[in-house]
């Protein structure tokens, strides 16, 4: 790898370890660094005031204490970019990649199996969102405007049906009859009259 490539890398990760020492102004500059980041691969290799900084994965450079890493979480780098669904998708994908895959431990192995991590609830809407669309086109469609920021995650899974709505409603008779009014047929609102009337009975 050249060294050109390998100053490069460090100063993406200067710059990115500057934004999140810096401000809150600076926290809306980090989703296009930490693309670069991903882009770039900087956890295969790169120079560090002369010596050469290398990490077996995006998490561990990312979790590793600075100078070297960024000494954050996964979490807080998805919890930067919400604003940018792309970005956010691109970092969970990739955590996915380099994660190893549950197996059950061997008969007699008294050593706890290695899990993958969940993540946020951003994280895991995106990653059904993704594995959906591999084989669902009305997924893929619902994905793409996910990624440009049109709808949310949560909302595309709710129109494929896998997530339902909820609402918050004030435990009284007018908020709940305005809630039906507005979010319930005719249909579900007979329904609804209907349980009333057998709760009073």
């Amino acid at each position: 790898m050249s060294e050109k490539i390998l100053l490069e890398r460090a100063k993406r990760v200067e710059d990115a370890f500057r934004l999140l020492q810096g401000s809150k102004d600076s926290l809306g500059n980090i989703p296009g660094i930490l693309r670069q980041l991903v882009s770039m691969r900087v956890w295969e290799g790169y120079e560090w005031q002369g010596k050469s900084v290398t990490f077996s994965s995006f998490r561990e450079f990312v979790e590793t204490s600075p100078p070297e890493g960024l000494g954050t979480t996964i979490a807080d780098l998805v919890g930067y970019c919400k604003k940018y669904p792309e970005i956010a998708d691109l970092i969970d994908l990739t955590v996915q990649e380099q994660t190893p895959s549950y197996r059950p431990p061997k008969r007699g192995d008294n050593i706890p199996p290695l899990k993958k991590a969940k993540g946020t609830s951003f994280q895991r809407s995106l990653r059904r969102l993704r594995n959906m669309a591999q084989e669902n086109p009305q997924a893929a469609e619902l994905r793409e405007q996910v990624l440009r920021g049109e709808i949310s995650a949560n909302h595309a899974l709710r129109k494929l049906g896998v997530r339902k709505a909820r609402y918050g409603v004030e435990a009284s008779p007018e908020s709940v009859a305005a809630f039906a009014s507005k979010h319930l047929s005719k249909k579900q609102r007979e329904k609804l009259v209907d349980l009333l009337s057998k709760d009073e009975a």
